[in-house]
């Protein structure tokens, strides 16, 4: 799955050279109106004087053109940075915004496990990469290498990396050989699992098929799953890594906001639950590596 992306940097070249063209054309033939080419007055009266423009008019037209000409040059080559500059600071904003709303809920507990992810919407990447260096410490992979690996070459700036798969892609052939072969030497195999929520779900069932598997496929060790936290309310597809199962509690880190929270493994899935009683998601993902020996 590549992602192809209009180039901005060829539209802005292009849109660049068609207004210098147009304006080494039409600037002579203005300069040269304006010099040259006397001007009629009309009067109320029968009579009409010409009138031939001054100096200082010419002057002027000049001074005001080109102060015009300059400033839509400098606005189109400086549009495609000024862009950049703010979606750069709306995104750290928005992630400003997230942190401190977290902190008010859950408290401050900075991530341990996790690594911040590289991209806006990377989270899915970023726990993948840190269960893989848990697993194998001698490991030198990165996000940028899973990103690659399954989606192409990703955007160069942090804001602009939507590089993100669909709800239930870990269940996809092409997706598991992908990541498979990033892994392929060090002895890991991916495991997953997909649970689709019925319109009135039980607390009790989702904190079973939660348990179950981090006892059984992750060996009791970090697995990402759908985050039942949202942000604002609104229900959105966001990757965390559980780190730890103990007891009643479960610990979870967000790789967005470089926090993490530990509370009550019921109220955790209470999370994907409406007051009504409803689902907020139809179904949510866990996915993880193990080692291949054990």
């Amino acid at each position: 799955m590549i992602n192809k992306r209009q180039n901005p940097f060829f539209n802005f070249f292009v849109g660049l050279m068609a207004f210098l063209t147009f304006f080494t054309e039409v600037n002579p033939v203005c300069v040269s109106a304006a010099e040259n080419v006397p001007v009629k007055h009309t009067s109320t009266s029968k009579s009409a004087d010409d009138k031939q423009v001054s100096p200082e008019e010419v002057a002027a037209f000049k001074i005001g053109f080109g102060t015009a000409v300059l400033a839509a040059i400098a606005g189109t080559i400086l549009y495609f940075p000024g862009k950049e500059v703010y979606n750069a600071v709306s995104y750290h904003v928005e992630e400003s915004y997230k942190k401190n709303n977290f902190i008010k809920k859950f408290g401050e507990k900075k991530a341990e496990a996790v690594e911040k992810q590289q991209g806006k919407l990377w989270d899915w990447a970023a726990c993948l990469v840190s269960i893989i260096k848990m697993k194998s410490k001698d490991s030198k992979i990165s996000q940028k290498d899973l990103v690659k690996a399954v989606m192409g070459k990703p955007a160069f700036f942090e804001h602009n990396r939507m590089e993100t798969p669909p709800t239930t892609c870990f269940y996809d052939v092409g997706m598991r050989t992908a990541l498979g072969n990033v892994v392929k030497d060090y002895s890991l195999s991916f495991e997953r699992a997909l649970i689709e929520f019925p319109s009135q779900p039980k607390n009790e069932n989702i904190q079973k098929k939660i348990t179950e598997f981090y006892n059984k496929t992750a060996q009791k060790g970090p697995f990402v799953i759908s985050d039942s936290y949202f942000y604002d309310g609104a229900p959105y597809t966001h990757f965390v890594l559980v780190t730890k199962i103990e007891g009643e509690l479960i610990t979870v880190e967000d790789p967005e906001i470089g926090m993490k929270r530990v509370q009550p493994l019921s109220a955790f899935c209470g999370g994907y639950i409406n007051d009504n009683g409803e689902a907020k998601l139809a179904s949510f993902e866990m996915f993880t590596y193990v080692s291949k020996s054990k």
